[in-house]
């Protein structure tokens, strides 16, 4: 079994985010589980699809059977490295809109029957997509 946790703190492996990851991480290893801490401020995150160190980190955080999100928190809410990798995580979640004829909803690149059938919805308002999304 493999364990990722991503720490969204910007002090890094000396945080207080750190450290707790890293014990939980030890008890993961301590039971036999493969383990992987990645630091996000170590990373270059962009704001939108680009080529920069995301592309590693979305490679290791589908290849873990378990993953963990660390952040300390600041005004009730988790930090901006952390807000940043989560909302470049929405692609995994959302479907991909491509321009062909139109566009199609298509999931992990491969239009079916069924986003087929969604392309001739009518369009759908905010709270009705965050609820197709499953959110």
């Amino acid at each position: 079994m493999k364990f990722t946790a991503f720490n969204g703190s910007p002090v890094g492996e000396k945080s207080a985010a750190g450290r707790m990851l890293g014990v939980f991480l030890a008890g993961a290893a301590r039971a036999g589980a493969e383990t992987e801490l990645y630091h996000l401020g170590d990373y270059s995150i962009g704001q939108c699809v680009q080529h920069d160190d995301m592309e590693k980190l979305l490679r290791a955080y589908q290849s873990a059977d378990v993953v963990c999100l660390g952040s300390p928190v600041y005004s009730w809410n988790m930090t901006a490295l952390l807000k940043n990798f989560a909302d470049r995580l929405i692609p995994l979640k959302s479907p991909l809109l491509t321009e062909q004829a139109g566009y199609e909803f298509a999931a992990q690149g491969e239009v079916t029957a069924e986003p087929r059938t969604q392309l001739y919805a009518p369009l759908m308002s905010a709270a009705e997509y965050v609820q197709f999304l499953g959110m």
